[in-house]
């Protein structure tokens, strides 16, 4: 009994039952277990964490063993554990039902003492089952830790023989390449390209993809853009843009293709020649490169829209060019400004009712062939009026010239014309 139930109880002289006897040797025996199994758990305690230590090279703490011996929610283990120990404490037997009941009132009034002793001795229990637990894991855990390094030798092992038997195998050398996107440039010719050869393991040509690349765009004007990318596992795919044809350039052995770099392409037959396209008439060659470079920076439809493209040479704009579309219209546009001037059309092709001329030369205006050849004609004639003139100013100049002189001379010989005038009298 504890002191708080010796002061509420009367003090009693009568003897203890056969059952409290039992009771309480029972819980002695418990008591001097617990003793023991703390002290061996401590020394394996001890041991585990010298092993432990020596494995990992690193101080463990003791903390978390102490921390899973505290008291946790209960779980199904722990409500089973409950159970066992009702049950241990059931099957003690109660040898003298027959007592009195001066001795069933004894074990009435001491059933507080009897229900905390049970108490205790459930925890108690409970705490046995947590130790021997921890205990197994205490004794396993080396021999998990060992598992988990020799799992991850042999899988680095493993990984390491599989990559050197590849590479050693004729099949780290096989290589497949898909080329799409490709239009006017030969296959073998974008794989020549490349300088890939058979010999190159899958690898090379894995981590040299970008130089690759590059290759590709160096040797083929005709591409515009190449993209390799890997597949596992010996597959490359290789993508290629191409460069438009922006415009064909009108020479005497035929049609050279111009692509939107600027780069001419070996002449074409005309049957090659598509239904509509653009014909560039210039002969410079910077001025058709510069041509195509802005052309290509515009509206694709505004470019299908051009027919020919003439140079202007009676004009004081130097690059001044004359664009024939298929609308019927024309319009001169400087070389420099196309890129500028030309998106204007559209709008103003939208108000004109018959075929115009369009000048971008200095602003924006329209005109058409009327005025035009009115224009020409007046001009013709101020040119031929100016002519004239200068040939009468001329001649005024060239008879004034003529007096002048005849004028000096007479002051200048007056003795002969004396005896020219004696002799006319006789």
């Amino acid at each position: 009994m504890t002191k708080e139930n010796e002061m509420l109880e009367p003090e009693k002289s009568t003897e203890k039952t056969e059952w409290q006897k039992r009771h309480e040797e029972f819980v002695a025996r418990k008591a001097t277990k617990k003793i023991e199994e703390d002290k061996l758990l401590t020394e394996k305690k001890a041991e585990s964490l010298e092993e432990e230590k020596e494995l990992s090279g690193e101080e463990i703490s003791s903390e978390p063993f102490e921390k899973e011996t505290q008291e946790e929610p209960l779980n199904e283990e722990d409500a089973t554990e409950e159970l066992e120990i009702e049950s241990e404490l059931e099957d003690i037997p109660n040898e003298e039902p027959e007592a009195g009941l001066s001795e069933i009132t004894e074990v009435k009034n001491s059933s507080d003492k009897n229900s905390i002793d049970d108490k205790l001795l459930k925890q108690q229990l409970k705490a046995d089952k947590k130790a021997k637990r921890l205990e197994q894991r205490l004794q396993t855990r080396p021999l998990r830790l060992a598992k988990v390094k020799v799992a991850s030798i042999t899988f680095v092992a493993l990984i390491t023989i599989i990559i050197s038997g590849f590479i050693l195998s004729p099949y780290s050398k096989k290589k497949i390449f898909n080329v799409t996107g490709l239009e006017h440039v030969d296959r073998n010719a974008i794989l020549i390209s490349t300088g890939i050869q058979k010999s190159d393991y899958i690898s090379t040509v894995f981590f040299k993809k970008k130089s690759t690349e590059q290759a590709i765009l160096a040797a083929n004007p005709w591409v515009k853009q190449a993209t390799i990318s890997y597949r596992f596992p010996n597959v490359f795919d290789v993508t290629i843009i191409e460069n438009r044809i922006i415009a064909y350039a009108q020479t005497e052995s035929g049609y050279q293709p111009v692509l939107e770099n600027g780069v001419r392409m070996p002449v074409i037959s005309e049957s090659q020649l598509p239904e509509h396209f653009l014909t560039v008439n210039l002969t410079d060659e910077k001025a058709v490169q510069s041509l195509v470079v802005q052309l290509a920076k515009l509206d694709e439809k505004l470019v299908a829209n051009i027919q020919v493209v003439n140079p202007v040479t009676d004009a004081a704009t130097k690059d001044l060019i004359l664009l024939e579309v298929k609308d019927g219209h024309r319009i001169r546009v400087p070389l420099s400004q196309i890129d500028v001037k030309l998106p204007f059309y559209v709008k103003i092709a939208g108000t004109l009712t018959s075929p115009s001329i369009i000048d971008m030369e200095v602003g924006i205006f329209t005109t058409n062939e009327t005025i035009e050849a009115t224009m020409a004609q007046e001009k013709v004639e101020r040119e031929e009026a100016k002519k004239k003139a200068e040939e009468e100013a001329k001649k005024s100049e060239k008879s004034a010239e003529d007096g002048d002189n005849s004028e000096e001379g007479t002051l200048e010989n007056p003795e002969e014309t004396t005896s020219q005038e004696a002799l006319s009298s006789e």
